[in-house]
C-alpha cells in the first residue's frame, strides 16, 4: 500500500504547472561529458591544470522535447595531461523538476555519482568506498520518465538520419557551414547570425515556456559578445577538428580535437572567453545544415 508520504509527493508532482527539468552538475578533477536524451548538454574539459572544478545548473526541457523516457549519462575521463583519473576524481549530477511560476516547489528525482562523491546533505560524511583512481574512464548513466511535460516539440526528431550518410562527407559539410558561420561572426553580421539561430531560439521558446519579451532577451544574450570588439574568434582549421553523431544520428556536433567547440571567442584584455554550443541537422534529405 502506498504511504502517505509517496502519494503526497506524486500528486505534488503531477500538479505542477510549466514544469522546467533541470539538471544540476558538479565536477571536480576529471573531464566530463555531459548527455542528455543522447545529446551532449555540457562539456567541462578544461586545458589547464589550474581551473579543475565546476558546478553548475542547466534546463534541459529542449532535449527532451516531449513526455517520454529519456537517459542521463556522463562520460568522465582524466583531467588535462593526466592518463588516468585521480582519486579526487568525481562527477555528481542531480535531476529536479520545479514549475516556471514556483521556484520553490522543486523536486528531486534522480541522483547519479561517481563512488567517492560526496553527499551535498552532509559534506563531513565521506565513506571508505571505492575511488575512480587509476582508471583510464568511468560512466554514469540513469534513465527518467516524464509525465507531465505539457508540450510536444519536433525538435530535430523528424530530421534527416546522417547515421546513413558518409562520415568524411557530413565532416566538409560541417565544415562549410562553420567557415561561412565565421565569416558572419568576423564582419559582426547581427541579423545574419540571428536568423541562423531562428530555430534554436524557438525550440527554445516553446520548450521553456518564454514569453516574447524573454524571447528577444535570448537573442540579445547570443550577440552580446559578437559585436564587442574586444572578444575575436579563434581561427577554424579542418585539421584540427572531429564530429559526433547525436540525437540517435540526427544531430551533427562540429568540435575542436582538443574537446573546445569550434566556436570559441577569446578576449586577451579581459582574459575570458566564451564558447557557443552548436548543433546542426537537416530538415530535408537535399537541404543544407541548420542550427538547432
Amino acid at each position: 500500500m502506498e504511504d502517505f508520504n509517496s502519494f503526497f509527493y506524486k500528486n505534488q508532482y503531477m500538479n505542477i504547472t510549466q514544469p522546467i527539468y533541470t539538471l544540476s552538475i558538479n565536477v571536480n578533477n576529471c573531464n566530463a561529458e555531459i548527455w542528455c536524451n543522447d545529446v551532449i548538454l555540457f562539456e567541462f574539459k578544461p586545458l589547464s591544470t589550474q581551473n579543475q572544478g565546476l558546478s553548475i545548473t542547466i534546463p534541459i526541457n529542449q532535449l527532451i522535447l516531449k513526455q517520454s523516457e529519456f537517459e542521463i549519462k556522463a562520460v568522465i575521463t582524466p583531467s588535462f595531461r593526466k592518463e588516468t583519473l585521480l582519486e579526487s576524481s568525481f562527477v555528481h549530477l542531480q535531476l529536479s523538476v520545479k514549475s516556471k511560476t514556483n521556484n520553490k516547489n522543486s523536486f528531486r528525482l534522480l541522483e547519479l555519482k561517481t563512488p567517492n562523491a560526496i553527499d551535498e546533505e552532509n559534506p563531513l560524511n565521506i565513506k571508505d568506498v571505492k575511488t575512480l583512481e587509476g582508471l583510464p574512464s568511468y560512466e554514469l548513466l540513469g534513465v527518467y520518465k516524464d509525465k507531465i511535460l505539457p508540450f510536444e516539440a519536433l525538435g530535430w526528431t523528424e530530421s534527416v538520419n546522417l547515421l546513413k550518410q558518409n562520415p568524411q562527407s557530413l565532416l566538409t559539410q560541417g565544415f562549410k557551414f562553420f567557415k561561412n558561420l565565421e565569416t558572419i561572426i568576423n564582419n559582426k553580421q547581427i541579423p545574419q547570425f540571428i536568423k541562423l539561430n531562428e530555430d534554436k531560439n524557438r525550440l527554445l521558446k516553446e520548450t521553456l515556456y518564454l514569453t516574447n519579451e524573454q524571447h528577444e532577451k535570448c537573442k540579445i544574450e547570443d550577440i552580446t559578445l559578437l559585436i564587442d570588439k574586444g572578444y575575436k574568434l579563434i581561427p577554424i582549421d579542418f585539421d584540427n577538428i572531429e564530429h559526433v553523431l547525436m540525437g540517435r544520428g540526427r544531430l551533427l556536433k562540429l568540435r575542436r580535437k582538443n574537446g573546445l567547440s569550434l566556436i570559441v571567442l577569446n578576449n586577451p584584455h579581459k582574459k575570458s572567453s566564451a564558447e557557443f554550443d552548436i548543433k546542426l541537422h537537416k530538415k530535408t534529405a537535399n537541404s543544407d545544415f541548420s542550427i538547432i
